[in-house]
């Protein structure tokens, strides 16, 4: 169990007994238990790692974890807000209320230093998108590989993320089953255009788009070639060499455990090769669905929000719905009219 680890007894206390100081538990246990807090909730991956990062950030000026006051959490948030957008001062803010909130309601620290902390005001901004002009550009003159990526972006709506490590049995047919945040599924239609983009770049990969091996070869005497791939843990050489370096490559391609791409990557071909920034994809992919439809949850379905209300900052009202507005309320002489009050 996490809370074995924890290198000091933590009692079972009732709101009414008195709590015993929890300054001296090390910040680094403290931290290690409240990650496996987090996997036995079956939290995503991304959000434990950003979550255990702000928190070590904090307890390198506040080692006592449980010991902090609410004034210096806040002076703490406040001086990391200098030059921040508000967004990422909120993800901050986040994860050390959730921290706080684990760590009061298993006994560690009373009150919880963060029950004061308010968001910061982060006003709504148009996210970016892409036209289809722009992209129909581009598709001619980008490899088959970019070509699936924009296409995954904008027909299927996939983040950066989705994109970059889809496998290949994720597809079944004409669809698509998408594990995104949170570990959640949902499933995605796979029209002709996007069907013949991934059919192009099918290969004998776990992934659509595989990592390169890690690892390498190497020359080793004249006409001798030794491979060598690199894990986590160790690395493992070649049982023997190689005459040509093509036979060791092979060799490392097929001995390197399967991985994908890693967003970043995924981010540079596409901005590097479309000019085109990921996100806008999917910006536009939302956009396009709720236009077709004016299906709020559908459109939300379909991009694997958990609220309609980030659904709603992603799909942009057209330039045509905004004129019909505006021209709806023109002044028509001679046409009765009621008066309305407007709020």
């Amino acid at each position: 169990m996490w809370r074995a680890l924890l290198a000091i007894d933590v009692p079972r206390i009732g709101r009414d007994e008195p709590v015993p100081s929890a300054g001296n538990a090390p910040a680094d246990a403290l931290i290690q238990q409240f990650g496996e807090y987090l996997e036995s909730r079956r939290r995503a991956a991304g959000t434990i790692k950003q979550r255990l990062r702000h928190v070590r950030k904090f307890a390198t000026s506040y080692p006592e974890l449980a010991a902090v006051t609410p004034e210096q959490v806040d002076a703490w948030v406040r001086a990391q807000a200098e030059g921040k957008m508000p967004a990422t001062v909120n993800s901050v803010i986040k994860s050390l209320r959730a921290f706080y909130r684990w760590a009061d309601r298993f006994g560690v620290v009373r009150p919880d230093p963060t029950m004061l902390l308010d968001m910061i005001p982060n006003p709504h901004r148009m996210g970016r998108t892409v036209s289809d002009d722009e992209l129909a550009r581009v598709l001619p003159d980008v490899t088959a590989q970019v070509r699936a990526m924009l296409l995954l972006g904008r027909l299927a709506g996939l983040r950066l993320t989705e994109i970059a490590s889809l496998r290949v049995d994720s597809r079944a047919g004409d669809w698509l089953t998408i594990v995104g945040k949170g570990d959640k599924q949902r499933r995605i239609f796979v029209v002709p255009e996007l069907a013949a983009a991934l059919d192009a770049i099918t290969g004998d990969s776990a992934f659509f788009f595989p990592a390169r091996p890690a690892g390498g070869v190497e020359q080793i005497g004249s006409g001798r070639w030794r491979a060598r791939v690199r894990r986590a843990t160790d690395e493992t050489l070649s049982p023997g060499t190689f005459a040509t370096r093509e036979e060791a490559t092979s060799w490392l391609a097929a001995t390197a455990v399967p991985a994908h791409m890693h967003p970043h990557s995924v981010h540079k071909i596409i901005k590097r090769a479309a000019g085109i920034n990921p996100h806008a994809l999917r910006h536009a992919a939302g956009t396009a669905a709720y236009q077709a439809t004016k299906d709020l949850r559908a459109t939300q379905a379909f991009l694997g929000h958990s609220s309609p209300n980030t659904t709603a900052i992603y799909v942009h009202v057209a330039d045509d719905a905004l004129r019909a507005v505006t021209t709806a309320g023109a002044l028509a002489p001679g046409q009765p009219t009621r008066a309305h009050r407007v709020g």
